[in-house]
């Protein structure tokens, strides 16, 4: 299977998980969201091993993730059952990235 066609197979199924759950606890005001990154992460792991032949606008930092997160983490309660990526949830709030100790993000920082 084409590795985009994968996550997106990949991707339905855990928004069927992700629904299901979130019916099942939304009358205890719990929040159910998956997240993920539109490429690969660039953690110190996978920059220290290379990020060979993946396209640089498919590599985020650590910081778009952890904002995102962040995001969810806070959002109203009726915000439940989605599948995000982080980037464009990102864009769609008009939140900036953050460095992880909160202060203003570059691009060119990389990450932690």
């Amino acid at each position: 299977m084409h590795a985009a066609m994968q996550a997106r197979y990949v991707t339905v199924l855990g928004k069927d998980h992700v629904t299901a759950f979130a019916t099942e606890v939304h009358t205890s005001s719990i929040r159910v969201n998956a997240l993920m990154p539109r490429g690969a992460v660039a953690t110190e792991e996978a920059v220290a091993r290379g990020l060979h032949g993946v396209p640089a606008e498919l590599v985020e930092p650590v910081e778009c993730m952890a904002e995102a997160a962040l995001l969810l983490a806070t959002c109203a309660v009726d915000r439940t059952g989605g599948v995000f990526q982080s980037r464009a949830l990102l864009a769609e709030a008009g939140r900036e990235i953050r460095a992880l100790d909160g202060r203003r993000f570059t691009e060119k920082e990389g990450s932690s």
